[in-house]
């Protein structure tokens, strides 16, 4: 009995390793988007030389990072609550 509930322990560890990989890889996403769409924000609309300012990248990549981890908690919840039903 002990062989089968060590198996499957480590069935589930691996499973939350990777959803927790798989949250890290969309926070990461998700701040450099947020960043991109910050920096894309400030720039200027032709050629023109105009200061750009940091507030809207910085901004940007605070509000990718908060949606990026708010859904990389969601996938690791989502998994531990598949693991706790018993299905994997």
């Amino acid at each position: 009995m002990i062989p089968i509930a060590i198996e499957y322990r480590d069935r589930a560890l691996d499973s939350l390793r990777n959803s927790a990989f798989t949250a890290l890889i969309i926070m990461g996403f998700s701040t450099f988007s947020g960043l991109l769409i910050g920096w894309y924000i400030t720039q200027p609309p032709s050629s023109q030389k105009v200061e750009v300012k940091p507030e809207p990248i910085l901004n940007g990549g605070f509000w990718g990072t908060v949606i990026g981890f708010l859904i990389g908690i969601g996938v690791v919840l989502n998994k531990i609550r598949e693991l706790k039903d018993g299905s994997n």
